[in-house]
């Protein structure tokens, strides 16, 4: 029951664009009681990743990822944990301080952004059929500006389903920036 509560309260903090910050508390003392109660690694799971997008929707990057390389070690080959860390990976990129040095801020940006491409490509590659894990990859190529690359993998999406207009949107987006 707090599993499910910790999951509505994270759906409700992300869907209201992160304004409630009592729902964000609620959420994070729902998670926290879930996995003192849990008795499953299922439910742990289910909690990391929960607290995990939590974290990352409240800007607690550091917070975030340490939540989901929890549900890592429950389970290295879940996709949903994979997906999640490379979308939060590549959020940690973007955020990443330079401390007044550039050069400090290209390193740490792009040790993260290596994590987020490699985290995305492991989703993909364990489950090949997964249309939702090849899109989070091809928006990630699309905003490293990595057009092309996005466009061959916005077509791999659109071949498991031509119905995602996310997807459709992105290629066209792509395909604009490449000038075609």
């Amino acid at each position: 029951a707090w599993a499910g509560l910790c999951d509505t309260l994270l759906a409700d903090f992300a869907h209201n664009k992160r304004s409630n910050f009592q729902v964000f508390v609620e959420g994070e003392k729902a998670c926290g009681v879930a996995l003192t109660l849990s008795n499953t690694s299922r439910i742990s799971l289910d909690v990391y990743i929960a607290l995990g997008v939590l974290y990352r929707e409240a800007g607690r990057l550091d917070e975030s990822l340490e939540a989901l390389l929890q549900a890592k070690k429950i389970n290295a080959e879940s996709v949903r944990v994979l997906q999640e860390l490379g979308i939060t990976y590549a959020a940690a990129a973007a955020a990443a301080p330079d401390g007044g040095d550039p050069a400090n801020y290209l390193k740490e940006s792009a040790r993260y952004f290596s994590k987020a491409e490699d985290s995305l490509q492991a989703a993909v590659a364990l489950n090949t059929g997964s249309w939702s894990a090849r899109e989070e990859l091809a928006n990630f190529y699309f905003d490293t500006e990595r057009f092309a690359k996005a466009v061959e993998v916005y077509d791999q999406v659109l071949a498991l389903n031509p119905g995602v207009t996310r997807a459709l949107n992105g290629k066209g987006a792509a395909l604009s920036w490449l000038g075609q």
